[in-house]
């Protein structure tokens, strides 16, 4: 029996896709890098709702004893309002103990909350200026980015979020 490529080739592609899917895409959304970085953020990708540019989107994180971080997966809860089994099991450990040594570290696999927007980096050794990334910023960045985007509206007139003639911001990340 003679292996048909054309037939390898498309069922090889399709499991791929599939793993993909399964997968939220294979790529881990970029963070700001420590120190300072310029990006520009980019308008929604949604045609229905091009003003929503960003969308919540929280973590679980896995330690080891040390407190080493060796993986993480999606709250379905925080980001994409379904039930998430992690978050019930959390607080189930959480009902079972009053010490408060173990409490702190139940809370440490508590999601992490953070928004998830669209970007160019525009500086730095990694700027991508032709590739946009899914750049995760916690809520105290995007809550700043709301208030100069709400200024720079009202004030001069001026779409932040404009591609072409929109601003560049600068992020300082000082810590985790």
């Amino acid at each position: 029996m003679a292996l048909d490529i054309n037939k390898l080739l498309g069922r090889a592609a399709e499991t791929r896709a599939d793993i993909q899917a399964k997968s939220g895409g294979g790529d881990r959304p970029a963070t700001p890098p420590m120190g300072t970085s310029r990006w520009r953020i980019l308008p929604g990708w949604r045609k229905s709702d091009p003003e929503t540019f960003y969308h919540a989107f929280s973590s679980h994180f896995l330690k080891d004893t040390a407190g080493k971080v060796v993986g993480s997966f999606v709250c379905r809860g925080i980001t994409f309002g379904e039930h998430c089994e992690y978050c019930d099991a959390i607080d189930e450990m959480r009902r079972g103990t009053k010490d408060q040594d173990q409490l702190n570290k139940i809370n440490e696999f508590r999601a992490s909350n953070g928004y998830l927007v669209g970007a160019l980096r525009v500086d730095g050794e990694n700027a991508s200026l032709t590739k946009p990334v899914l750049l995760r910023v916690p809520q105290t960045v995007l809550d700043m980015f709301l208030q100069l985007m709400v200024e720079r509206l009202k004030n001069d007139d001026i779409n932040i979020l404009d591609p072409n003639e929109g601003r560049n911001i600068t992020i300082n990340r000082e810590g985790s």
